[in-house]
């Protein structure tokens, strides 16, 4: 149905100019109507100083961190593999937190996970509440997103929120999202993300200046500017 909607569409509205893209490509009508408005941070997130919340899941050593769902297209077995080398090259114990529940296509990701040799220090949180992430992307080393496609990318967007490090996958509309704060890798490039978590993890300095440009970076997207610009679209 969707070409039927677009065709009767006076006006998409595209959160991102990658998804705008590939709206033209794969419908070349639309490019004449569709805006790129990126949507705006949710206040709600914002460093958080306690690590309360850490303590309720049991998290007792440094971690990176991943949010999103069990699927394919999260790129989720080549996060595995990193994490693997990581350890293997790393003398420190840092744990893997996996937040979020099973999509579709999830079996080969938990035959991977139980073969894992650092499986007891990978946690798998499933769902949790938007209370407790705030705190989950604070305290991260560094929150991972290797997806191969987002449309935006906010698990992204949250963690700059917080202050938090991003490593992200180069692919679709992450750069838009992350610009120069986070740092990519393309999402089949297992060593150039083992080679960011190396990185990251052995200099706080580094880390610390990271986080300044993500919540920096964070700051330009705002509902205010999602709705002046949205206003003019409608008047134009």
């Amino acid at each position: 149905f969707l070409k039927r909607i677009f065709q009767r569409t006076d006006l998409i509205l595209a959160v991102s100019n990658n998804t705008a893209k590939d709206l033209a490509k794969i419908f070349p009508f639309t490019s004449g109507k569709t805006a790129v408005l990126y949507p705006g941070r949710d206040p709600f997130f914002q460093p958080v100083s306690s690590k309360e919340v850490l303590r309720k899941w049991e998290v007792d050593a440094p971690y990176f961190l991943c949010v999103g769902t069990i699927e394919p297209r999260k790129n989720l077995l080549l996060l595995l593999k990193a994490y693997q080398q990581f350890r293997q090259q790393h003398k420190g114990r840092f744990l893997l937190l996996l937040v979020g529940g099973k999509g579709w296509k999830y079996e080969v990701f938990y035959e991977e996970l139980a073969a894992h040799p650092f499986r007891e220090d990978i946690y798998l949180t499933g769902y949790v509440d938007k209370e407790d992430l705030p705190p989950f992307y604070t305290h991260a080393i560094a929150t991972i997103y290797p997806s191969f496609y987002e449309g935006f990318g906010l698990p992204v967007l949250e963690a700059m929120s917080c202050g938090g490090v991003v490593i992200s996958s180069n692919q679709a509309s992450l750069p838009e999202v992350g610009g120069e704060a986070v740092s990519y890798f393309h999402p089949e490039d297992k060593q150039g993300l083992l080679t960011h978590m190396l990185t990251l993890s052995q200099s706080k300095g580094l880390r610390e200046s990271k986080r300044k440009q993500s919540f920096d970076q964070s700051a330009r997207f705002t509902w205010e500017a999602y709705w002046q610009q949205f206003i003019q679209q409608i008047h134009s």
